[in-house]
């Protein structure tokens, strides 16, 4: 944040004045500079605009005396010392005491970041920062919004076509306004970071946020519409002023006409630039790569080593499907599949080699890649947990860590889910019993459950062989009983009530942890504590027929009298009367904290109000129903 725009701001910029040993005389010199500056804000705050007889503009004192001539034809009020004043359309920036600090001879100046606004002279765009003065002189074609990461899209050269950009060359911004990649690239594109497998991170079927193209046909005048181009999605048309990215940008898809590569945040090139080609984000070392269109080569850049290892060549995509994740440590996971038959999984180390037998399936999570394989001598246990078919046990499975390592082999259990924590592991033994164990296989959490959720800050909702459901946390001790059919977990941190049910068809009932009871009555059903309320339906709830409830049907059409409810408390009081959609949960919790816990049905009706009024438009040729009118 800019220090001059805030106290806080400036007392911070005081501080790292002396953390850095700054000399008496420099540091008089800035107090007196932000003294000064201070002071010269809150009195340009108080001068406001003022037209004369000409209608022309200028600034008076609190006084109404004119202290700044009125020679402009549009001025603003002031903000941080300054105010923007035009001249036909032309744009500047002037002081407290009317002199040019931004000279006015710009077509547009709007605020880019806190303290930076972008501005435009002719076809080309800068920065000017209200510290530092111009610190990017006009000479891109756009400079799009900041991102929530400080990036932004710049362009050079090209054609302005409305609020598009066209035949540009396209880098990258960051929020000081220094270039973090040079504009040198017809199309870019973002590549998401890899979290855990799945379909969208295989090199070749790359999920890619957006596609920035500043090169665009004569026929492609249609803006934001999609289309397949090359196995490659991307919008027709080029940059639009408004755009921004999705991403930090650590690593681009940057291409030079039919050519990509990837690029990193310095603006290098990490891998060499192939033609028609897709990337996998790069990890460990190693980026996957696919090119080519009806016949593809695919495989793997070694970044260090600048060597290629190639999964296959001039593969026919009709017949053959040849596709790699990205590296975990230093396995990756290959997909392989021909002539439509299923895929089939294995892994390979960072020379290429097969290093496991094939999978039918493979699932990432926790830092570790759980294997499956069938074994048709797997017999089932007789008393089978709830959900678990025989044929079932014909599934064996095994995992790796990332180094490649069987950390559990195959037939030691049934099933292996990892945490996300990636330090502790919920099995099932062949017998059917679940339990927690660490990565040495210590027991954690006994073998004597026939469910178990995964752990919610700490806790884990379980059922024993009773059928009965509870809550245990990780050193196995009973947060709630196990009397329950079922239970409704809150997932917030630290719960203090959760949603119980004896019965399959029974009432929910919310247990008061820190009691341990039951309070208020039984509801039909209900959406999780947030905060100090929950959205319930009540049992015999009665529902007048008004407009009210006309209302609420006709935003939300189709919702039947069971699927409204109201708002409690965790004691189980009524907050608020009128039957709503759980949708309007957000907006009734909102209204009841600002009224410090209390709300009347006329709030509740305004809700409605505003939902109709934002959603719904009567031209006033149009006759509004009495029911509408009413409300």
């Amino acid at each position: 944040m800019d220090f001059y725009n805030k106290s806080k701001g400036r007392n911070t910029r005081i501080k790292l004045l002396y953390l850095n040993n700054l000399t008496y005389k420099t540091m008089r010199k800035t107090l007196i500079f932000i003294f000064i500056f201070f002071t010269c804000s809150l009195s340009a705050q108080k001068l406001k605009v003022h037209a004369d007889e000409k209608g022309k503009c200028g600034y008076a004192n609190e006084q109404g005396e004119v202290v700044i001539k009125c020679k402009y034809d549009i001025a603003f009020e002031f903000k941080d010392g300054m105010a923007k004043v035009g001249k036909g359309d032309k744009l500047g920036f002037i002081d407290s005491e009317g002199k040019e600090i931004l000279p006015v001879k710009y077509e547009e100046i709007t605020l880019w970041r806190e303290g930076i606004y972008r501005i435009k002279t002719g076809k080309k765009y800068g920065l000017y920062s209200i510290k530092d003065g111009i610190i990017t002189k006009p000479q891109y074609s756009c400079i799009s919004d900041l991102n929530r990461f400080g990036k932004a899209i710049i362009t050079s050269g090209g054609n302005v076509k409305g609020n598009k950009v066209i035949k540009a060359k396209i880098g990258i911004l960051n929020s000081d306004g220094s270039v973090a990649i040079k504009p040198a690239y017809d199309k870019i594109s973002e590549i998401k970071k890899f979290n855990r497998f799945s379909i969208e991170d295989i090199a070749g079927v790359l999920s890619e946020n957006k596609v920035y193209i500043g090169k665009m046909s004569k026929t492609e005048e249609s803006v934001y519409e999609y289309k397949v181009k090359k196995n490659l999605e991307v919008p027709r048309y080029g940059i639009l002023l408004s755009d921004t990215l999705e991403t930090d940008v650590e690593y681009l898809c940057c291409y030079k006409g039919e050519k990509s590569a990837v690029v990193g945040s310095n603006g290098k090139a990490i891998t060499p630039f192939f033609k028609d080609c897709k990337f996998t984000i790069p990890s460990s070392g190693m980026c996957g790569f696919r090119y080519g269109t009806t016949k593809v080569t695919t495989g793997y850049y070694n970044i260090e080593t600048k060597k290629k290892i190639f999964l296959g060549k001039n593969i026919k995509i009709k017949k053959q499907i040849l596709a790699a994740t990205p590296f975990t440590g230093d396995i990756a996971l290959v997909m392989k599949s021909e002539d439509n038959s299923p895929f089939g999984l294995y892994f390979i180390n960072k020379n290429g080699e097969q290093i496991t037998e094939v999978f039918p399936v493979v699932m990432y999570k926790g830092g570790y890649w759980i294997a499956s394989r069938i074994d048709d001598g797997a017999t089932a246990p007789a008393n089978l947990p709830e959900g678990i078919k025989a044929e079932d046990y014909k599934l064996s499975r095994a995992m790796l860590d990332q180094n490649g390592n069987w950390v559990m082999n195959f037939g030691e259990y049934w099933n292996i889910l990892p945490h996300n924590s990636g330090k502790l592991f919920t099995v099932m033994t062949h017998s059917g019993t679940l339990g927690v164990i660490d990565i040495n296989k210590n027991t954690v959490i006994p073998f004597e459950y026939h469910q178990l959720g995964e752990p919610i800050n700490g806790w884990y909702w379980a059922k024993n062989d009773k059928n009965k459901c509870g809550i245990i946390d990780e050193n196995n001790n009973v947060i709630l009983p196990f009397e329950y059919h079922n239970i409704f977990m809150n997932e917030s941190k630290n719960p203090t009530n959760i949603w119980v049910r004896k019965e399959e068809n029974g009432l929910w009932n919310n247990y008061d942890l820190a009691k341990k009871q039951i309070v208020g009555e039984g509801v039909v059903s209900s959406a999780n504590f947030v905060g100090d309320y929950a959205w319930v339906v009540p049992q015999n709830q009665q529902i007048t027929k008004d407009f009210v409830y006309k209302a609420i049907l006709r935003l939300y059409p189709g919702r039947a009298d069971n699927a409204l409810g109201i708002l409690i408390d965790k004691e189980g009081n009524h907050k608020t009367v009128i039957p709503m959609p759980v949708e309007l949960f957000p907006d009734l919790a909102k209204r009841l904290k600002a009224n410090e816990d209390k709300i009347r049905p006329v709030h509740e009706k305004e809700i409605i109000y505003e939902k109709i009024r934002t959603r719904f438009k009567h031209e006033l040729s149009n006759t509004v129903i009495e029911d509408y009118w009413d409300f």
